[in-house]
């Protein structure tokens, strides 16, 4: 998004929100390969679980990338990107920050891990009521509980 143009539409002011926030928490440089941003512009969002794995726009998932490091990485976890197999051509990852991916990586793991733990169990407890609620029903007159 070079030559000084800022999107505009509904989410513009929210993009650019979102990444003067990253970049005060990573630092205005790519998080792959370390290449700083001349503006913020210049920047794109990468989801370092991908949006088609995890759809979720929480920060703890998302980093500023450049433009080449966010196509080579496409919709892979960074785990597959930082392998050198898997590095676009010209593109070195910094070694600390192929370490910050790895923890982040893990804090998202564990978020989504726990989310989706306590999804399962409500579900299951609706399937087990029979209706949806989680509340068990009471048995039909004339019906044992057993049947």
């Amino acid at each position: 998004m070079s030559g000084g143009k800022r999107p505009t539409g509904p989410n513009a002011a929210k993009r650019r929100h979102l990444k003067r926030q990253l970049a005060a928490r990573d630092g205005a440089s790519c998080f792959y390969c370390g290449h700083p941003f001349a503006a913020l512009a210049d920047a794109t969002i990468d989801h370092l679980i991908p949006y088609s794995i995890w759809p979720t726009w929480r920060q703890a998932n998302l980093v500023l990338a450049c433009g080449p490091c966010n196509h080579a990485k496409a919709d892979r976890l960074p785990q597959t990107f930082l392998r050198p197999s898997g590095l676009a051509s010209g593109l070195v990852p910094v070694p600390s920050r192929a370490a910050r991916v790895g923890c982040a990586i893990g804090r998202t793991a564990r978020r989504l891990s726990a989310a989706v733990t306590g999804a399962l169990s409500g579900v299951v407890s609706a399937v087990r009521s029979g209706d949806g609620t989680g509340a068990r029903r009471p048995a039909s007159p004339g019906v044992s509980a057993t049947s």
